[in-house]
């Protein structure tokens, strides 16, 4: 009797199986719609600033008889590509003072929108404190709203005498505490630090505590690109910063108590 009722019902079963094959089918190509129209819209607003980013670029390309414009383009273009901001910009090259066409970050930020734009400062060592306070002096005179950040290992990137692509940790620990102290003179907030590490005893970056010498660094350079901080240069660092900001806080209590 079961295999009877099997039997006659066997098409009954098939109809339903499929049914549901097609409503699980139609569900997924709904969910998958969505997601591409989401997609092509975010890509069509990107697309939308890109070109007008490069309309700005070719209008300032209509100056390039003036040799400072040809500069500003230059450095437009690298901003836009690279979005990092070396020694060589200074501020008034940085924020187009002279020129028609607005300001750099005008460009970039049109509404001045709190929190769109991130700045991030590369400067080496060597560098830092005798570019970055005329840099930050003329983005604050501006009114811009930005996010300031420090990238102290690009800056600081060497080849060590054994032919290593390597970064001296006293340096990068130097560029910060610059960054730091650039921020202090003009009075502008400190935003965020970049640095490339990983939680393994790798030997890529030079000194440190546990100190890694230039003969010691093929022992364990294992990176693919550039050279990172290892577990125990990665801590010093914290350390370092931690300090900075705790400078920074008392310093502050103390003038509000003054105050």
């Amino acid at each position: 009797m079961k295999f009877k009722f099997l039997k006659n019902n066997k098409k009954l079963f098939s109809v339903i199986g499929f049914s549901v094959l097609f409503l699980i089918f139609i569900f997924l190509e709904n969910i998958l719609i969505d997601n591409l129209f989401e997609i092509r819209a975010e890509y069509d607003q990107k697309n939308k600033l890109f070109n007008e980013q490069k309309q700005k670029i070719s209008q300032l390309k209509m100056y390039e008889n003036n040799k400072n414009t040809k500069n500003l383009v230059e450095n437009l273009e690298l901003f836009l590509k690279d979005k990092k901001i070396s020694y060589s910009l200074d501020g008034d090259l940085f924020l187009f003072d002279n020129l028609a066409p607005g300001k750099l970050i005008e460009i970039l930020n049109p509404e001045n929108i709190p929190g769109r734009l991130t700045l991030i400062t590369r400067m080496g060592a060597d560098h830092v404190l005798a570019k970055l306070p005329k840099l930050l002096s003329a983005v604050d005179k501006s009114g811009a709203n930005v996010v300031w950040c420090c990238d102290p290992m690009h800056g600081n990137t060497v080849k060590a005498s054994s032919g290593y692509k390597t970064r001296r940790i006293e340096d990068v620990m130097r560029e910060v505490e610059g960054f730091f102290s650039a921020h202090d003179e003009v009075g502008t907030y400190p935003g965020g630090i970049h640095f490339e590490m990983t939680g393994q005893n790798v030997t890529e970056c030079v000194g440190g505590v546990v100190s890694v010498t230039e003969e010691s660094l093929g022992d364990r350079y294992h990176t693919h690109c550039d050279p990172r901080l290892n577990a125990s240069q990665s801590l010093e660092l914290a350390f370092l910063i931690a300090n900075l900001m705790k400078k920074r806080r008392d310093h502050s209590a103390g003038i509000l108590q003054a105050v």
